[in-house]
């Protein structure tokens, strides 16, 4: 036993310790920082500032079909608020789905009245 308590102890040091060991000074690597980014305005002229709403970008697919819901969409300019309230709605939907798996209590009660009548046809 007191064989098995110095091994663990000694496992222990030694795990400590070698969090300790001292290597090379770290070097920051040099990285190449190219001079600007593709879509970014010119520091203090943001009227040149690319849109992420440019239509260029759909145009790699070549799908006339995609191009024209695109388009329609833009247009259309689907409201953000609008959005906002179907995931709320999607969300309330789904608390409405996850609640069927919980249990439920349905109280009930019920009042009866009876009489035994004394002439019954199996006395005669």
């Amino acid at each position: 036993m007191r064989r098995s308590i110095v091994l663990l102890a000694g496992l222990c040091g030694m795990a400590v310790f070698s969090g300790c060991v001292s290597g090379p000074e770290y070097q920051r690597p040099q990285v190449a920082v190219p001079a600007a980014i593709h879509g970014q305005a010119p520091p203090g002229n943001t009227a040149e500032a690319a849109s992420l709403a440019d239509p260029a970008w759909w145009e790699i697919f070549h799908d006339e079909a995609l191009q024209a819901l695109i388009r329609e969409a833009l247009q259309n300019g689907y409201d953000v608020r609008l959005a906002a309230a179907r995931v709320e709605e999607a969300e309330a939907n789904a608390g409405v789905v996850r609640s069927q798996a919980y249990p439920a209590l349905t109280p009930s009660a019920q009042v009866g009245h009876g009489q035994t009548s004394f002439f019954s046809p199996s006395g005669s």
